[in-house]
């Protein structure tokens, strides 16, 4: 009989992706949620448990004794980590060590994703061997919790992407659709011309993480797009793919921002080993948002 593939983290944008695609693969996912309930395909088990609790953990994959274990669970409000580490901490450290120990002890696969955030983003791009500097307190927990990982579990494997775009949970749009969002409602969107990285198809993503996983491959992994982008660029892309207003996209620094927390500017990852690896190359940025916009439903004049 085949077992089921749980998915901790599950009613984020990766995960609510990951429980559909592999719904659709006839994979048998399970959505493991913490404090909400998320839709998910029909057939698709919503267990409730907390990655905070190293108990809750063992109790969730000695319940579903899984083929595989895919962490997506994050705190990713960038600026709220800055404002909260421990909650950061807590989630993102420490939630991916309680995963990563469980699995080990049941000799489980691991699939962890983390964050091109792990880097300092002054030399950017960055291939797999580069040395993490992360320089806020999202990218410290994350770095953290691949250095357990690999630790605790030295087969996993650890999925580093950037600028996840698709489409997200009711009310829970990802960055690009909020973009768009700003500029169908007629208000003016600041986007930095400094801040240059991947975009990440998240079907795409959804994808390469269960070709790596069943070709067993366990070292850490880059993946995106080839090509890297500035948020203005992206903006503007957004505003040509949408059929929105461009005038009202005004390029600034990413200090004009005055955001709590820094951000790689100069970064980016560098995607080669991984499409060697895979076989096969993520979507460009304008594909990206064109593949989101169908997502959406979205006519010639902007979103639904």
């Amino acid at each position: 009989m085949a077992k089921p593939i749980v998915i901790f983290g599950a009613t984020g944008l990766l995960g609510t992706h990951l429980a559909r695609y592999l719904a659709e693969q006839g994979r048998l996912p399970v959505a493991v949620v913490h404090n909400r309930k998320v839709p998910s395909p029909p057939g698709v088990p919503v267990y409730k448990s907390s990655i905070a609790a190293a108990e809750a953990v063992n109790k969730t994959l000695q319940r579903y004794h899984p083929s595989l274990v895919i962490n997506c669970a994050a705190y990713t409000d960038v600026d709220g980590c800055e404002a909260d580490p421990d909650r950061a901490t807590k989630t993102n450290t420490h939630g991916a060590e309680n995963i990563a120990h469980a699995a080990a002890e049941l000799g489980i696969p691991l699939v962890h994703i983390s964050t091109d955030y792990v880097f300092d983003g002054r030399t950017g791009p960055y291939d797999e061997t580069a040395h993490p500097h992360p320089i806020n307190v999202y990218g410290r927990t994350k770095h953290n919790a691949e250095t357990l990982v690999r630790k605790i579990s030295p087969n996993a494997l650890i999925i580093r992407a950037a600028s996840f775009i698709g489409r997200g949970p009711e009310g829970h749009p990802c960055f690009a659709e909020q973009m768009a969002k700003t500029l169908q409602a007629g208000k003016r969107l600041l986007a930095p011309i400094d801040q240059v990285a991947n975009v990440t198809d998240v079907p795409a993503l959804c994808a390469a993480i269960l070709t790596a996983a069943d070709r067993k491959i366990g070292e850490i992994l880059h993946l995106g797009s080839r090509e890297l982008i500035s948020r203005y660029d992206l903006a503007i892309l957004l505003a040509e793919v949408f059929g929105l207003n461009q005038a009202l996209i005004e390029p600034v620094m990413y200090t004009d921002l005055q955001r709590a927390a820094n951000r790689p500017l100069n970064g980016g990852l560098i995607v080669r080993q991984a499409e060697k690896a895979l076989g096969f190359s993520f979507p460009a940025p304008r594909q990206t948002i064109e593949n989101l916009k169908r997502a959406l439903g979205a006519g010639d004049n902007g979103l639904p």
